[in-house]
Order: C-alpha cells, then sequence, then structure tokens
C-alpha cells in the first residue's frame, strides 16, 4: 500500500475557550512526545428469537465518544496553567519591594503569575500537524472543543525531564462536529 505512512511526530497546538465563546491566539504546546485519539461507541442489539437459535437482527450505535491525550515535557507558562487548572496573570511589583524569590526589585518589575486552581474547566481547540515520514499525505487532525484535565502530578524537582500529561474530553461543536481529519498532499 504505496499510500500508507508513518506518523513520525508533529506539532499540537492549543486555543484557549474565553467565556464569551471567542478563542484565545492559538500557540504551540512543543515537545509533545505522544498524542493519542480514541474513539468509543455503544450499542444496542436487537436479537430475533422466533427460532429455535437466536438471531442477531438489528444494531444501532446509541452513543459515541471520543478523546484525546497527550504529554509534553516543555514546561512554559501556559503549558502549566493547563496542568495546573490554572489562570495567567501578571503582577507588578514596585522598585524596592521584594520579589518572591526574596531579591529585591532593582526597577518596576511585572512577572508573569500562575494562579492554581482558578480555571478547574479548561475548554478550547486543537490542532495536530503531522510530520510524515512516509507517503505523500499529510495529515492534520483539528478537535473544535474539548476539555481538558491534567492526569498527573508535577515534578518541579526531579533527576528525569518533567512531563506533563493530559486527557481531554472531545465534545462535538455545534457545527464543526467533533473533530475533523484533513490529508494534504505533500508536495
Amino acid at each position: 500500500m504505496a499510500n500508507e505512512k508513518y506518523i513520525a511526530g508533529g506539532r499540537l497546538y492549543f486555543s484557549l475557550l474565553n467565556t464569551d465563546g471567542s478563542y484565545q491566539p492559538e500557540y504551540e504546546i512543543g515537545e509533545v512526545q505522544d498524542v493519542t485519539l480514541k474513539t468509543d461507541t455503544s450499542f444496542a442489539e436487537a436479537m430475533n428469537k422466533d427460532g429455535a437459535v437466536p438471531v442477531k437482527s438489528d444494531k444501532v450505535a446509541t452513543s459515541f465518544s471520543a478523546t484525546l491525550s497527550f504529554s509534553t515535557i516543555k514546561i512554559n507558562k501556559e503549558n502549566l496553567a493547563m496542568a495546573l487548572n490554572a489562570t495567567l496573570t501578571t503582577e507588578i511589583f514596585a522598585l524596592g519591594s521584594t520579589l518572591p524569590n526574596g531579591a529585591i526589585a532593582a526597577i518596576e518589575t511585572t512577572l508573569d503569575v500562575i494562579n492554581g486552581g482558578e480555571n478547574t474547566l479548561i475548554k478550547g481547540k486543537f490542532k495536530f500537524v503531522s510530520e510524515v515520514a512516509t507517503g505523500n499525505k499529510q495529515p492534520v487532525l483539528e478537535i473544535p472543543i474539548a476539555a481538558v484535565s491534567s492526569n498527573d502530578s508535577m515534578a518541579f524537582m526531579s533527576d528525569d525531564f518533567a512531563k506533563l500529561s493530559f486527557d481531554c474530553d472531545v465534545l462535538k461543536h455545534d457545527t464543526d462536529g467533533y473533530f475533523k481529519t484533513y490529508f494534504i498532499p505533500v508536495v
């Protein structure tokens, strides 16, 4: 099969959903270790028991769900905020005030702050753009809305690389459905 391909890697992007329904600018999650989309369909089956041996006569889907899981070793403020169910804000420290690390501010200093636990339901859209090792088409997965949760602890100090792991419930978007995969010709 000439068009089969091995997806060697790719880039995962995220846009946070605002409370007004708009999206914040897309950013790259970065240094993603794995990305997995899983679907699950439940069925009801009808059995015809007219004869001596029951025969399956019909089968209908009763529910559909999808999940996205991924992990990254890039610990930037956006990824850490997502992992800690946090909001991102800034805090201004005046000249001469004590900074959180104990140093004294030599100038007015603005610091990024992650407020943990302030955003317990993180929603947004994901886009995975593959890097194709073989084949002639590049898959691009788009998920218009997903609810994100961190499924791991965050090692602030470790002998190994810190890793953030996430599970996402893929939600059905009003117009774009659950997800779309595009196959873009590689030229």
